[in-house]
């Protein structure tokens, strides 16, 4: 009798058009299913907090997400002291995603890139213009960069600089910040001229866009990355609704992260 309930179950899953379709790679075949039982746990630094919010309530007939938010190193001091549970990971330092999978918490198999981002040179006022001359003109007091050993766009700046031979010369108008938000933060506040942020940051920020910024030409840097990899000890459901959840950021949620500067 139990036997004959579960395929009972199961047809009418079927027939119903509930069961999800993975006849093709893309998230838009994937529109007439239903929001799965099985909820995901993504874990996600704060800069992706504006495009998630989004890409969850535009998919959310067929995602079933929970997303906390923190920054990379808390996020993974609460993950390995088992206070967070993580199905996925979504961050720019490559760094942490390598951290995740030495210790054997991640499966190195599933990392990907999901998108990027530029690194842009911002100030609360109009001196920028958008060659990013202003740098080689030295006329500015500081210059504000998130610290280079925690957080990747403070390492490109300072491979920016390297690599226009600024970096010597300007050293000493460096002010380090302990993030990408406290660096516009300080611009904002006049304890820097400028500041170096990644693209998304301006794009989302309300007071970022009344300034003036330039896009570093490419040439002179490594892309900022954004990464995504799975935990190990997920169920085979959850397996399931990932795949649907990383098809949708790879497709159809691009115009959705175009529009908040990722690119």
């Amino acid at each position: 009798m139990l036997i004959f309930a579960r395929v009972l179950i199961c047809s009418l899953i079927v027939c119903l058009g509930l069961a999800p379709s993975f006849a093709s790679d893309r998230a838009s075949n994937i529109n007439d299913t239903s929001v799965s039982s099985k909820k995901i746990e993504v874990c996600a630094i704060s800069q992706l907090y504006h495009p998630l919010e989004e890409i969850k309530e535009t998919f959310k007939k067929q995602l079933n997400i929970d997303i906390f938010y923190a920054s990379a190193s808390t996020m993974y001091s609460l993950v390995v002291n088992g206070q967070r549970k993580c199905d996925i990971y979504l961050g720019n330092d490559n760094k942490f995603i390598a951290k995740y999978i030495e210790s054997k918490l991640a499966d190195a198999n599933s990392k990907m890139v999901f998108t990027k981002t530029p690194l842009a040179l911002w100030s609360i006022t109009s001196i920028v213009d958008k060659d990013c001359n202003i740098l080689k003109y030295n006329t500015f007091t500081r210059v504000a960069i998130p610290n280079p050993r925690v957080h990747v766009s403070g390492f490109a700046a300072l491979e920016v600089l390297k690599s226009l031979k600024l970096d010597k010369k300007m050293h000493a108008k460096f002010l380090y910040t302990p993030n990408e938000f406290l660096s516009i933060s300080f611009v904002r506040n006049g304890n820097a001229m400028l500041g170096f942020v990644p693209y998304a940051l301006i794009k989302d920020n309300s007071y970022a866009n009344s300034g003036s910024y330039c896009l570093i030409p490419k040439e002179h840097y490594e892309p900022l990355y954004y990464y995504a990899v799975d935990f190990l000890d997920i169920s085979s459901d959850t397996k399931m609704n990932l795949g649907i959840f990383k098809r949708i950021l790879l497709n159809d949620a691009k115009p959705i992260l175009e529009k908040h500067g990722f690119f």
